[in-house]
């Protein structure tokens, strides 16, 4: 989606080139440079940017990504010269190199791999990162798995999921589902959105007064866990509060959604993000009772379900795909 072409992880079965690995590596300096010392560390002191900071010419971590972009952005550039059709042409590459201004001035190369590479790390792992929080939230509430499995397994009875894989709206269509998904969002720590500085001139936030050239950024987390929005059980799991609700305090509430940013700054990667996490937790509830583990806060068991006589057609293939 985001350059239009595979880097190649499935067709070899691999990890191509250790990008995987560099990804990982990225990953970790990216959770200790949140840290505001660290941060500082890193912005002005060379032992900070020898650790923290890439550069293109690095072969591991994110220069190796930097180069990988890059490659793809000048063999792109390069087949466009030939009037080549690119395999995906609504990639999202293409559409910005050929993306002109009213004067015909096209987006800097920079500007365009400086977001692809943000595209390519980042979209994967928020998204893997909001996977894992929806499962092991959902082990931690035996309650609310018990009830997703029947929903689920009475829409398979009734033949309004598909098999072997239910489409993105017959699983919306399930009201439990799509509250569990909705709900362990709203908890889901969120990474802030990229900050801002104030202008050249005084700014009035409500009753403050912000300096210019300061640095400004709001907190979805906190947004979504405020009382004042959602109770006194506001950092609690309840999925049922997005059933029992009004349709007015439903409005409300996905005004203040702040999981996927607000405005023309919201995540572009969104809707493939919230297909991909409706039809992971079917898949997972339909094939598997996941249970709370014992070897750490964030652990969990997953245990192949039982068959049931009732669900129709592919009992089979259900207990392939466990």
């Amino acid at each position: 989606m985001s350059v239009g072409e595979s880097f190649g992880f499935l067709d070899h079965k691999s990890d191509v080139r250790n990008m995987l690995q560099s990804s990982y590596r990225i990953f970790r300096k990216w959770t200790l440079s949140r840290y505001r010392p660290i941060a500082w560390l890193a912005a002005y002191t060379s032992l900070g940017r020898c650790l923290f900071v890439s550069g293109r010419d690095d072969s591991t971590g994110m220069g190796m990504w930097i180069n990988e972009v890059h490659d793809i952005t000048q063999k792109r550039i390069e087949t466009s010269k030939t009037q080549e059709r690119p395999r995906w042409k609504h990639s999202m590459l293409d559409q910005w190199l050929a993306a002109k201004s009213a004067t015909g001035e096209g987006i800097p190369l920079s500007d365009i791999e400086d977001q692809l590479v943000s595209d390519v790390l980042g979209g994967p792992y928020a998204l893997a990162t909001t996977i894992s929080h929806l499962v092991t939230t959902m082990a931690k509430h035996p309650q609310a798995v018990r009830r997703a499995h029947q929903e689920i397994d009475n829409a398979f009875t009734q033949q309004t999921l598909s098999t072997p894989s239910p489409t993105y709206a017959e699983c919306c269509a399930l009201p439990f589902i799509d509250a569990c998904v909705r709900e362990a969002m709203r908890i889901t720590a969120t990474a802030s959105p990229r900050w801002r500085c104030s202008p050249d001139r005084p700014l009035r936030l409500l009753d403050r007064d912000v300096p210019p050239g300061t640095a400004v950024a709001t907190s979805p987390f906190t947004i979504s866990t405020h009382p004042r929005l959602y109770g006194n059980n506001a950092e609690d799991f309840v999925p049922e509060r997005w059933l029992e609700s009004s349709e007015e305090q439903l409005r409300v509430w996905n005004s203040y959604d702040a999981h996927w940013g607000f405005g023309y700054r919201k995540c572009p990667g969104r809707h493939v993000g919230v297909l991909v996490l409706y039809k992971t937790l079917v898949t997972v509830l339909r094939n598997f009772d996941i249970k709370e583990g014992t070897s750490g806060p964030s652990s969990l068991r997953m245990l192949p379900r039982e068959l049931y006589s009732t669900t129709p057609g592919n009992a089979s293939d259900r207990q392939h795909k466990g």
